[in-house]
Formats: structure tokens, sequence, C-alpha cells
């Protein structure tokens, strides 16, 4: 498994759109970085081997948050659908449930390796942050800022403004060393690293003709936990979007799940161009901290739009997880 870290630019904003401009996603999810990869590897190698290069892509989580402080870096991952927080810390805030939204990777190694320690575990100011005391993070500890900007429509032919043409834009900007990461389980092959590394040029996220979305530094490496000490878990939490085959429905049914809806727009690949087409259909994915009593693999689900046949990823990638007794 590698782990790719993207650095951003200074003072650079991300809108990760929810349906509108208005409304900002604080997760690139895992479709939508398979598009953005998909896209770059278009503008560099063209579609004649597209096909190939989709029913090759390795398995990829989404976009989540990772901190470098005092020499050494901390990852967040979204909070288990499942129990993960010990009953004691509860008792404290009842509500600690439903604010948590991500988890250190070190919380998550103790709590399935059966080692944690309340007396180890921090929350944020805020909440929305559980991590352990030996990861070395203060309490006024956030991973990124909100901004709502008004913006105002262009005329393309005339580069004037348009007249009562106001619109709002929302975004994040990641907080003073935080970066960017994803997981990738399964071979990077010279196109699909040329297209990851891409990013640098391309950028990340949506309105990027307006300046969003910079990205500094892209780097890969080997991501050093296999998860192999955890061989005696017996649930899994999928760190992607998760769209189940057939056989999985049953298995999904019995698992503690969010459903995410998702939409978006058709790229449409000319020899000269990329541009949007056709809206979407909506399409529901299991979403990223969903825990099962078994590993799922998710499917690339095929749909022709008009006369496109575009690619929706829904591949699973799961990392063992267990519940604490006596947790919420």
């Amino acid at each position: 498994m590698k782990i790719v870290k993207l650095v951003p630019n200074k003072y650079a904003k991300f809108h990760f759109g929810l349906f509108n401009l208005e409304i900002n996603d604080y997760v690139f999810h895992s479709d939508s970085l398979f598009g953005a990869i998909v896209t770059n590897y278009v503008r560099l190698f063209g579609t004649e081997e597209l096909n190939s290069f989709v029913n090759s892509f390795p398995v990829l989580s989404s976009l989540f948050y990772g901190i470098r402080k005092n020499g050494k870096e901390v990852y967040f991952i979204p909070s288990p659908k499942d129990k993960y927080i010990p009953k004691d810390l509860l008792e404290e805030d009842r509500k600690l449930i439903k604010k948590v939204k991500f988890v250190s990777f070190n919380y998550y190694e103790k709590l399935i390796t059966g080692n944690l320690n309340n007396d180890d575990i921090t929350v944020n100011n805020d909440k929305d942050l559980l991590y352990l005391k030996e990861d070395g993070l203060s309490g006024n500890l956030k991973l990124f800022d909100h901004y709502v900007e008004e913006k105002v429509s262009i005329n393309r032919k005339t580069g004037m403004t348009i007249d009562n043409h106001l619109y709002t834009v929302s975004s994040i900007m990641l907080d003073k060393d935080v970066f960017f990461y994803f997981l990738i389980d399964g071979e990077l092959s010279e196109p699909l690293e040329k297209s990851i590394k891409a990013i640098e040029f391309y950028g990340i996220g949506g309105e990027r003709s307006i300046g969003y979305g910079g990205i500094e530094r892209v780097s890969i490496s080997e991501f050093d936990n296999e998860f192999d000490h955890a061989s005696n878990c017996k649930k899994f939490m999928t760190l992607s979007l998760l769209h189940p085959t057939s056989d999985e429905i049953e298995t999904v049914k019995e698992g503690r799940y969010t459903l995410i809806e998702r939409k978006g727009w058709v790229l449409l690949y000319g020899k000269n161009y990329i541009r949007n087409g056709l809206p979407k259909r909506p399409l529901f994915y299991i979403g990223e901290g969903s825990v099962f009593n078994k590993q799922l693999t998710g499917m690339i689900k095929e749909e022709i739009i008009g006369e496109n046949k575009i690619f929706r990823y829904g591949k699973a990638l799961m990392i063992p997880f267990n519940p604490i007794s006596g947790g919420e």
C-alpha cells in the first residue's frame, strides 16, 4: 500500500462541491479523486488506452487530512460508524459520538489491537477530532477554515461583468502544517503515477478556473502500516465510497453505514478539449467510515449518458476494525 501526499499552495482554497457552489464538502470523495486522475491521464495520453487504464485501476481511498508537527506526521481517517469511543469518555459528553468527524491513525491502531487506554485519549476544542496525547497535537487543533465568497459572472465574449449576476462559492483553506493524503493499494503503472503527479499542475477539486485547488507538491511513498497485526479483526471499515456488487448487498444491509448521494457532470473528451457535457444520474454510495462483517470489494459502475460511456468509481479500500467493548 502506498500513500500519496498533496501539499497545498500557500493560501490555496479548495471547493469540494456538494450539489452546488454554495455548499462545500470537507471530503474529496474517492469517485471524484478517481475522476481527477483519469482526466489527467486523458490530458497526458489521450483516450486510446483509456478502457485498459480504468480496468486496471487499483483501489484508492478518499482524500483525507494529515498534519506535520514537531518532525512527525499524524494522519486522520473518518470516524467509524460502529463502536469506537469508550463509554467512560462518552459519559463526559454524550454528543461526542456525533461531533467527531475524524480520528487519528494512531488512535485507530490502538483501537483495533485492543490497546486503547482512556487516559491517553484527547479531543480538540471543537470536539470534531479524536487523537492520542502521544500524537503531540494541541487542543486548539483544527484542519481547515471555511470560507464563503461572493463572485461576479463575466461575459466570456466581451470580458465585461454581467449585471445582477452575483453568486457565492464556498471553500476550505487548510490550516498551517496540514496537507491532503490518500492511500492506494495496487500496482502503480508509469501512466498512473504520472497522472497522479499531474495534480501538481492541474490542481484538485472544483472552481480551478478562478484559482481554487492549487497543489504545490505531490509525493508518493510506501505506507508503513499494512495492518498485519490486526488479522484477528472480524469487521472491516471502508476508507472510500463503496458501490457494492449484487452479491454484497446482504452484507451491506447487516452493516453500520451511511448513504451519500453523488451527482456531477459527464466530461466530454475531444481531440483537443475536455469539457462538461451532460449531467450524471444521481447515484447512492456507501460512505467512508462504514463498517461491515466482511471485506467487500465494490465495483466500477459503467453507464451510458447520451452517446458516452462513463465510469463511476465504487471500489472499496477496507481496513480491519475491532469495535470497543462497552463503547459507542
